[in-house]
């Protein structure tokens, strides 16, 4: 309902989008993640009047990190623990007529075990 959200984890050798599976010669203990955030997509169809959100990334164990984001900064790099991650998904969250809701989310990468 809202903009583009596109989810990467990077290693030294390879990076992997939604739907990939990271292999065991891939695995970390600590993953960089790429988020970024495009306000642009959908623009018409959708007026958030909110100036910061809600990045959330969540695996397998819970809410690996949350923070605030920005409209006018659309890209961030994130380290998170990679030892017990099977997968992961970004949501965004903002406000949507006086309500604080979901307004993006990914699908997950998975991390091959």
């Amino acid at each position: 309902m809202g903009p583009l959200l596109i989810l990467e984890i990077r290693t030294d050798t390879a990076c992997y989008g939604v739907g990939d599976v990271v292999p065991r010669q891939g695995r970390s203990h600590i993953f960089k993640v790429h988020v970024n955030i495009d306000f642009h997509v959908r623009k018409e169809i959708w007026d958030f009047q909110e100036l910061y959100y809600t990045l959330r990334l969540i695996g397998n164990n819970g809410v690996l990190r949350e923070q605030f984001v920005t409209g006018d900064q659309p890209n961030y790099e994130i380290e998170i623990p990679g030892d017990e991650l099977l997968w992961i998904r970004a949501e965004l969250k903002g406000l949507v007529r006086g309500v604080h809701t979901l307004i993006a989310l990914t699908n997950a990468i998975y991390v091959d075990r």
